[in-house]
């Protein structure tokens, strides 16, 4: 085992009972393996527990040299548990980044339904650096996550409230100056004309406003979820970011910072309250209360990946988890159900003693339902050759109090 070195990621969440510290919760992550996470009782083994905080305290070298020195059999268990490691299995940090490219433009659908004149978005922003706007300030927050060093321009949907950031390569960077919120859009190349238009940073004149189409679509989800505690959404996460966060998400679980298998299924990836989401997931709070009819307010939320083979059982969620909003981030494989195109369905078991509705869903759309009181399974195990990734975002009534360890929404 020469040649370790100590995890610079290592972290240790300390478990106490009262004054009494009785145990800790040891995360590791490694390339290649995933997040390490073992939990050690100080009772079972004392000497190993006090290690581990003595380790975590060392400077690099010298928890090298403390390594080398210790029994095999210890040595074996710091470095299978991933606090010692290969220098080349050690993480990178992960940032997230959505650049407007050319290469991602592509016709908008129902083209023939609009004027071909073009204006910039009423709710265009933008900053020559990577700051956020002073009036976007109060509403962006955990944006730590973000790649730094580019200019950003900021679009908001006027109907989730959300705001998306896109990063804008130095090529376009004099274009963007030129966008004034509002106006007729100066006359760009084809490719930057459709790259534009799909970030909704251009739009039509004269179309009907976005923010009355999507009001429409809201009241409708409201009046469905008061009468059935589930509803579909649509068209809550840009398709760029879509991409966007399928990339940020695969670069986690290849950089090992994202745990393989947990208390409900050993064979799914999930990253629980990830820093990124909770950007989006904070803002998505006014549309969630919207749906449900009173504020709510984020609590957690999950990356999860399936992979092959994977099943999820019947059940419904504690009540930190009430309101619960699932979408379809990526399916990668053949499809052997019914609808072609669709995923493994989500079954929702609405009614007591009835099979359970189906919900197949394309990439990006999501079913917003209560989890506590809908029980609600995937349908089988995962086919072979079959990965399946979902964003889970949930809520709680704004009045909801709970521990805040691992949410900084939830107490």
């Amino acid at each position: 085992m020469s040649g370790l070195i100590k995890n610079p990621h290592l972290t240790l969440r300390p478990k106490p009972i009262g004054h009494e510290l009785v145990a800790v919760v040891v995360e590791a992550p490694v390339k290649g393996r995933g997040l390490q996470v073992n939990k050690v009782k100080r009772h079972d083994s004392p000497e190993f527990f006090d290690l581990l905080f003595a380790i975590q305290s060392m400077p690099p070298e010298n928890a090298s040299r403390i390594f080398s020195v210790l029994p095999e059999p210890v040595r074996t268990r710091l470095r299978d548990m991933g606090i010692f490691l290969d220098p080349e299995s050690v993480s990178s940090p992960v940032f997230y980044s959505c650049f407007l490219q050319e290469e991602d433009a592509s016709p908008p659908k129902r083209e023939g339904m609009f004027s071909k004149d073009l204006i910039v978005s009423p709710f265009f922003h933008y900053r020559p650096d990577e700051e956020l706007p002073d009036s976007l300030r109060h509403r962006a927050r955990f944006n730590d996550r973000f790649l730094r060093g580019f200019s950003m321009a900021w679009v908001e949907d006027p109907s989730s409230g959300i705001v998306f950031p896109y990063w804008i390569p130095e090529s376009l960077r004099d274009s963007l100056a030129l966008l004034k919120a509002g106006k007729k859009a100066p006359a760009f190349s084809e490719g930057t004309t459709l790259i534009l238009r799909k970030a909704g940073i251009l739009v039509p004149k004269g179309a009907i406003p976005v923010d009355l189409m999507r009001e429409a679509e809201v009241t409708a989800a409201w009046r469905e979820f008061a009468l059935r505690k589930y509803t579909l959404v649509e068209g809550l996460i840009p398709p760029l970011h879509l991409k966007s966060l399928q990339e940020y998400f695969q670069s986690l679980m290849d950089f090992g910072w994202v745990r393989l298998g947990d208390p409900d299924s050993p064979l799914r990836y999930n990253a629980h309250n990830d820093e990124l989401v909770f950007f989006f997931q904070d803002q998505a709070a006014s549309l969630a209360g919207r749906i449900v009819g009173r504020p709510v307010k984020a609590s957690h939320n999950h990356l999860i990946s399936y992979l092959p083979g994977a099943t999820l059982r019947q059940h419904v969620d504690q009540a930190e988890h009430r309101y619960g909003l699932s979408l379809l981030l990526d399916f990668r494989g053949q499809s052997d159900h019914s609808q072609p195109g669709k995923s493994w369905p989500l079954v929702l078991h609405a009614e007591s003693g009835k099979e359970g509705i189906e919900i197949p869903q394309e990439i990006g759309e999501a079913v917003f339902y209560d989890a506590c009181e809908v029980p609600h399974s995937r349908r089988g195990a995962l086919p072979e050759g079959q990965v399946s990734s979902s964003l889970l975002l949930h809520f709680v009534a704004q009045e909801d109090r709970g521990p805040k360890e691992y949410s900084p929404f939830y107490y």
